[in-house]
């Protein structure tokens, strides 16, 4: 019987060791979705603001695209919250949202540089949305949730600390719902980016949700020992 392509491979790998390294180079190469006159991309700032020289091989040569980790979009946190508001596996629209809701963050913080009366006013306002981005998801972050635990045939809502992946999904949950919950006509992005943009600050809807879950955990609280019961 012949063998199929896979098999031969593996057979490969077990007579000829040494060249293993010098196989799958020769594939990667071959495999490129890049042809060889493709240069890497320069992703520092200070390196692109930089006037090209008129002996540049970047004007007459094409550029590869930049890797996901060296864009903003390689933030491990940005990444998560993509994934979060996703919807139906598509990751496209969902980047295209998140870019659009950094740019207008962006745009509605310069509006109020420009419009602080003092220096020192606007040496306060941040202009980078991904820090306030980062900014507004810790402040979102609850310290405590509730579980439904069953207890003598009864459901009980029993606080439990909030941690690690739980509180992160908690945090970007806040600022999805709360920005679904507005004005139904206005685009997603600049819900959202208000929702952010207000988190940040330490105000908005998301914040609330997170004090009224607080509320909640302390309101329940005499049920906590419940929490280590089976």
């Amino acid at each position: 019987m012949a063998l199929c392509k896979g098999k031969l491979l593996f057979q490969y790998f077990l007579n000829n060791p040494i060249n293993h390294a010098r196989f799958l180079s020769f594939t990667q190469s071959n495999l490129s979705r890049y042809a060889k006159d493709f240069i890497d991309p320069i992703v520092e700032k200070e390196e692109l603001s930089k006037p090209l020289d008129e002996f540049d091989t970047r004007r007459h040569r094409p550029v590869k695209a930049a890797r996901t980790e060296e864009t903003i979009m390689g933030d491990q946190a940005v990444q998560k919250f993509i994934n979060i508001i996703m919807r139906d596996g598509k990751k496209d629209v969902a980047r295209s949202v998140i870019d659009q809701t950094f740019a207008n963050i962006k745009r509605k913080q310069i509006e109020r540089y420009h419009r602080a009366p003092t220096q020192e006013e606007k040496e306060k306002i941040e202009l980078d949305p991904v820090k306030i981005f980062h900014q507004a998801y810790e402040n979102c972050k609850p310290v405590l949730y509730t579980r439904t635990k069953v207890h003598g045939g009864f459901k009980y809502k029993v606080p439990c600390p909030c941690e690690g992946n739980t509180q992160s999904f908690k945090s970007m949950k806040f600022l999805i719902t709360a920005a679904e919950e507005k004005d139904k006509r206005i685009r997603m992005w600049k819900r959202l980016s208000l929702e952010i943009i207000d988190a940040s600050r330490n105000e908005g809807v998301a914040i609330r949700k997170k004090q009224n879950l607080h509320r909640e955990c302390q309101a329940n609280r005499a049920y906590s020992h419940f929490r280590w019961s089976k």
